[in-house]
């Protein structure tokens, strides 16, 4: 059996509806919550880790869906502020390799779901984005970015109709959202 790590008589902020479950026992086992119930009713393993929460509050982590994720120093950021999972919405190398050393236990961080390099139209908005024009041309940035282990297509502004409905096309017979 994992090793179990118990939150003794916190109040457990549950974010179904508007509501505090008040003094309950969070038993954890590996990355998953076990069990929740009354701090009177819910007894941990002997072999448990004690987390004393009276007076304290417990509730699931938050998600950042529109981050810009820059620093290395974010990743702590992040969690000390709750935000356990972020949506990283101009991904760049750096991004996947930072993920990969969390994934991995190597340093500690959100979650992470990543956009590849934005496309936009040509000319695009910014410096730096995928510049697409020819609708002809979707199938290779789609392919390179899944290839790259993006999770998804960031898209912007001046995508002419052609190039958009290209990119639709090409990211959904991927299954790349």
């Amino acid at each position: 059996m994992m090793s179990e790590i118990a939150f003794v008589d916190v109040h457990v902020v549950p974010m179904d509806r508007e509501r505090v479950l008040r003094h309950q026992t969070v038993l954890v086992q590996g990355d998953r919550i076990a069990r929740i119930g009354s701090a009177a009713d819910v007894t941990p393993a002997t072999d448990a880790t004690i987390v004393e929460g009276r007076g304290r509050y417990m509730m699931p982590g938050l998600a950042d869906m529109h981050c810009h994720y820059e620093a290395k120093e974010c990743a702590a950021l992040f969690l000390a502020n709750g935000v356990t999972t972020v949506r990283i919405m101009w991904g760049r190398p750096q991004h996947l390799d930072a993920r990969r050393k969390i994934e991995s236990g190597e340093r500690l961080g959100p979650a992470m779901v990543i956009a590849g390099n934005i496309v936009d139209g040509d000319p695009p908005t910014w410096g730096g984005m995928t510049s697409v024009g020819d609708p002809a041309a979707i199938d290779g940035v789609v392919e390179a970015q899944q290839r790259d282990g993006y999770d998804f297509i960031k898209i912007y502004n001046l995508l002419s109709l052609e190039v958009f409905d290209a990119l639709m096309a090409s990211s959904k017979r991927r299954g790349m959202p």
